[in-house]
């Protein structure tokens, strides 16, 4: 009886509190200028509605910053601000959205190689290059579906196809995305000698040709857990000169794979900006099955990314820090499947270096000095039209990344250095950085996308 009375006077009490004047109702939310995007894909990303009751002080340093993130998120929009009136204790919010143009047939031109530094290697080499046609559709329907066509030629011929859909369902919680693609190159990367890529050319006959073929479900209760269950093929195919004078280990056997994979994915997103992140926690787990006739395999991956101020009272310091790792149950695969470091995953100051072997794990650690804090610039040009508006923001970054290799001769990496980040209208990286590695090579790296 005494804990029972105990127990309501401090709920009592704790309601007391909470609906003192600092607490307010959400009362109503008002979105001006989604021309094509519905309400709803804008009301999904918001961690509030109009049945919360919050305090003033929590609408202003956390529900805005973080609803204002999660709509960056999206891709959507090239600027965003969220404002609020209060009045007779409720708050009316009001999104104010730039759209982005959503229909892109953009002519390409771009390297071949893993990244811009190793196509520098090859001094610039204008037959490493892809040319043709994408063509965006982005935000179909105004529910964030998205239609991608890949038309390329020049170093790769390729045809894709993707279509992308975050929701099917009227609870906003599952979606699915499908993703086929068919690529043929006359030059192949066959071996690694120093750990650096070697490539053979025959301009008479293709040397690889692959098709691959995923399709995933995606399932997403809340604002920033994931889900995902995925499914694929992918054949390989390569010249008989490939295997006999080349690599004879470089497929399972035979000239053609043959290959299903299966596969399930968490995924916890909650950082301000997933091209940009200076805030915020990311975080997956994965498991993954391939199978081929008699040989088969599962590949382990984790990863855990956070961001963050180092000292609340310096606001424009920053830290960043990330664990990411693989692992494969299978030994001595095949060359073609046996790539593991150098390509989605890169020690810096290791650009123009590829590395083998059964797994890998990576820590990397990181300063950032805030240069220009997220700012809007108003272009003149009206030609721009929704582009008129642009914001930008930009760092500084010290870094030092540390690897190891399992099953690589080259089993412990240091790669370390600096450089300046800037993000252009929310999407558009450019990463200037000046790095070394333990062999004491140093040099300016170039890069499109965001270090993790």
């Amino acid at each position: 009886m005494r804990k029972s009375l105990i127990t309501f006077l401090l709920a009592t009490i704790w309601l007391t509190g909470w609906s003192t004047s600092d607490s307010i109702c959400v009362s109503s939310i008002e979105i001006q200028g989604n021309h094509k995007t519905k309400s709803f894909i804008i009301l999904r990303e918001l961690s509030f509605d109009t049945s919360t009751l919050l305090s003033k002080a929590s609408l202003v340093s956390h529900h805005i910053p973080r609803s204002t993130a999660n709509l960056k998120n999206l891709n959507l929009f090239n600027t965003i601000k969220i404002t609020y009136t209060v009045k007779n204790d409720c708050a009316a919010i009001d999104i104010m959205v730039t759209e982005k143009w959503y229909v892109w047939p953009i002519p390409f031109v771009e390297f071949a190689d893993r990244n811009f530094n190793q196509w520098q290697q090859f001094d610039f080499n204008t037959n490493r290059t892809n040319f043709g046609l994408y063509l965006f559709k982005y935000n179909q329907f105004g529910r964030n579906h998205t239609v991608k066509l890949t038309l390329g030629s020049g170093y790769t011929r390729a045809f894709g196809l993707e279509y992308r859909a975050p929701y099917i369902n009227d609870k906003k919680t599952i979606g699915f995305d499908v993703d086929t693609r068919w690529i043929r190159n006359r030059e192949i990367q066959y071996d690694l000698l120093g750990n650096r890529e070697q490539f053979h050319r025959n301009d008479d006959s293709d040397q690889i040709e692959q098709y691959r073929f995923n399709v995933g479900v995606n399932y997403r209760p809340k604002l920033y857990g994931r889900h995902r269950i995925s499914a694929g093929i992918h054949n390989v195919f390569v010249s008989d000169y490939t295997l006999d004078s080349l690599n004879v280990d470089y497929l399972f056997s035979g000239t053609d794979y043959q290959g299903i994979r299966l596969g399930y994915q968490y995924q916890y997103d909650k950082r301000n900006n997933r091209l940009f992140p200076l805030l915020g926690t990311y975080g997956n787990i994965g498991i993954e099955w391939h199978g081929a006739q008699d040989n088969s395999y599962l590949t382990l991956t984790g990863n855990y990314t956070r961001f963050g101020s180092l000292f609340p009272q310096v606001n424009r310091l920053k830290a960043a820090f990330q664990v990411v790792g693989e692992y494969r149950t299978a030994k001595n695969l095949p060359y073609f499947f046996d790539r593991i470091l150098g390509y989605n995953n890169v020690v810096r100051g290791y650009e123009l270096y590829a590395f083998t072997g059964q797994g890998f794990a990576l820590i990397k650690p990181e300063l950032r000095w805030m240069l220009l804090q997220e700012r809007i610039f108003n272009w003149k040009w009206p030609v721009l039209g929704n582009y008129q508006k642009m914001a930008a923001e930009s760092y500084f970054s010290a870094f030092m990344d540390f690897g190891v290799v399992a099953g690589s001769d080259e089993n412990e990496l240091l790669g370390y250095g600096f450089g300046i980040n800037t993000l252009l209208y929310l999407d558009k990286v450019f990463r200037f950085e000046y790095s070394w590695n333990h062999w004491g090579e140093a040099g300016l790296k170039v890069h499109f996308k965001q270090a993790f």
